[in-house]
């Protein structure tokens, strides 16, 4: 063979290594390209999911503090309505020494009181200016005796020593023991 054959030839498979060569690179080119893009896609949708979870538990929270924030202030709305029906109450009870139907079931409830008591000596305390009512209501009754006291609540309290039963008949002690249910109805009046 002759050298410019030879020369062409040579010249001819380093084209075709080359070709080759390039045919190849291109091809490992593609392949990052195609892996490399799967792998930015998946990168991708995991930092899009979680973005999307920190959202979501972001928001959960939101609401969870929004609910408590609302629950809050509800509560505090009822507590101060609580509060002030309260003191509306405690005010009447101050009042009701001077009203007359007031002193009228006064009486009556202190011989209520006298007849379920067990026995006799009965001390009956009072306030000074509720005394001379209750006087009279126990006027005629034996072994009852009424007590002007200071440490008495609007009302009265009865005792009968031999027993040791006491009953408190104040108005203080009646409001106190029906609260739960009176403040129930309030709410249950004012959401209604």
């Amino acid at each position: 063979m002759a050298l410019p054959q030879l020369l062409e030839a040579l010249k001819e498979q380093a084209a075709a290594r080359r070709a080759a060569e390039l045919s190849r690179a291109e091809a490992m080119a593609e392949d990052i390209r195609i892996r490399s893009g799967a792998a930015l896609e998946r990168r991708r949708a995991e930092l899009l999911s979680a973005a999307r979870s920190e959202a979501d538990q972001a928001a959960r929270r939101l609401a969870s503090e929004a609910r408590t924030e609302a629950a809050e202030r509800v509560l505090t709305a009822r507590a101060r309505l609580l509060g002030r029906v309260r003191s509306a109450l405690d005010r009447r009870i101050r009042q009701a020494t001077g009203d007359a139907d007031y002193l009228e079931s006064l009486a009556h409830d202190v011989l209520a009181a006298i007849d379920r008591l067990p026995t006799t000596p009965v001390v009956i305390r009072t306030r000074p200016g509720l005394a001379p009512h209750v006087s009279r209501a126990v006027r005629g009754r034996e072994g009852v005796n009424v007590e002007p006291t200071e440490d008495v609540g609007v009302g009265f309290t009865a005792s009968c020593g031999e027993a040791g039963v006491e009953m408190d008949g104040t108005l203080e002690a009646r409001v106190e023991y029906a609260w739960p249910r009176l403040a129930v109805a309030v709410l249950h009046g004012v959401e209604s």
